[in-house]
């Protein structure tokens, strides 16, 4: 999670400062690796926690 941590700050700063519609486009794809990197391990667990309190 650290190194997706690291690719949305680096995601950001791109968005930040594009000055052009293909760099707009990197920086919102490094954004979306960096949430894929962050959110999967959380939003696992609560997928897990969910399944397993109905008792199926």
């Amino acid at each position: 999670m650290t190194v997706g941590s690291v690719l949305g700050v680096v995601s950001l700063l791109i968005l930040a400062a594009a000055p052009n519609v293909p760099a707009l486009i990197g920086g919102w794809a490094l954004a979306g690796l960096a949430m894929a990197a962050t959110f999967y391990q959380p939003a696992f667990v609560a997928l897990t926690r969910c399944s397993s309190s109905t008792g199926s």
